[in-house]
C-alpha cells in the first residue's frame, strides 16, 4: 500500500508541491465505498445479532421482521458506526483514508496535498454528510457532483478536500 508525502523542510520542495496528485478515478471511489459499506457490514454483523437486532423468530412475518423499533434502529446505526470507527481512525487521521480506499490506493487530502486534520474527515465529510443525508435526495446530489470535472462531491466542498491515487506518491518517494 501507499502513504502520503510526508511534510518537507522549511525551503524544500516536494515532488507533490510540483505536481499535485492526480485525482482519484470516479470508478476507484466508487469500489473503494463498496468495500468499505461491505467490510463494516460483514464485521457488525456479529455485534448486531449479539444485539439482538435482527430477530430470527420463524413466526414472525417478513413485515414483522423487517421493521425495526427505535431503539433496534439506534443499536444497529451504533453498531455500524462504531465498527466503522474502530476500522478506520488510525488510517483516517495518519493517511487520510479509510480500509476502501487504502485498498484503491486512493486518499482524501486538502488543496496542498496533505491529510486533512481528523476533524476535518470525520466532523465534516462524514458526520456532518450523515446528517444531511435525511434531507430528501441530498445524497443522490451529492453523489452526482463526481461527475463535475474536479470530480468533487458535495462532501468534498464542506470539508474541502479532494481524492486523489497516492500510487504516483509512493514512486516519487522511492
Amino acid at each position: 500500500m501507499s502513504d502520503l508525502p510526508t511534510e518537507t523542510a522549511p525551503g524544500e520542495q516536494s515532488p507533490s508541491s510540483m505536481q499535485p496528485l492526480p485525482l482519484a478515478s470516479r470508478m476507484s471511489r466508487l469500489y473503494a465505498a463498496i468495500l468499505d459499506n461491505i467490510i463494516v457490514g460483514l464485521l457488525a454483523l456479529p455485534l448486531v445479532l449479539t444485539l439482538g437486532v435482527i430477530n430470527s423468530d420463524p413466526e414472525q412475518s417478513l413485515e414483522e421482521a423487517m421493521t425495526l423499533q427505535p431503539e433496534q434502529f439506534l443499536a444497529l446505526v451504533g453498531s455500524h458506526l462504531l465498527v466503522w470507527v474502530v476500522l478506520n481512525s488510525y488510517l483516517l487521521w495518519y493517511y487520510g483514508q479509510t480500509i476502501g480506499k487504502r485498498m484503491m490506493n486512493i486518499a482524501m487530502v486538502d488543496a496542498s496535498d496533505k491529510v486533512p486534520s481528523f476533524f476535518r474527515l470525520v466532523g465534516l465529510r462524514y458526520a456532518l454528510i450523515q446528517l444531511l443525508s435525511f434531507v430528501p435526495m441530498f445524497s443522490l446530489l451529492d453523489i452526482l457532483f463526481i461527475f463535475r470535472a474536479d470530480r468533487r462531491c458535495i462532501h468534498d466542498f464542506i470539508a474541502q478536500t479532494r481524492v486523489v491515487d497516492v500510487r504516483s506518491s509512493s514512486k516519487a518517494a522511492a
